[in-house]
């Protein structure tokens, strides 16, 4: 079974204004002040990878398209699980 979420958020800026101000889709340090603070990898480029941490738990999602101030599209990986969260 497949299931696929597209998240929108309105924010009252142009498109450039808020890629070019706030960086807040392709930097982790301004991704960490909307979603987990444990936000690691890099999404300033297509083909990238951002991971989300929460406790042992990694959501990783792959830049899939990026045209500053215009568009910026991620898609999700599998689960990313530590080994660690397994031994008995």
């Amino acid at each position: 079974m497949s299931h696929e979420i597209n998240v929108q958020i309105g924010v009252k800026a142009s498109p450039e204004e808020f890629y070019k101000t706030l960086k807040t889709l392709t930097e982790p340090k301004k991704l960490a002040q909307w979603w987990t603070s444990d936000t690691r990898g890099s999404g300033t480029k297509v083909g990238d990878t951002l991971e989300f941490w929460f406790g042992e738990l990694c959501e990783k999602f792959d830049v899939t398209a990026l045209k500053p101030g215009k568009h910026v599209a991620w898609r999700p990986r599998k689960y990313a699980v530590q080994p660690s969260r397994f031994a008995t």
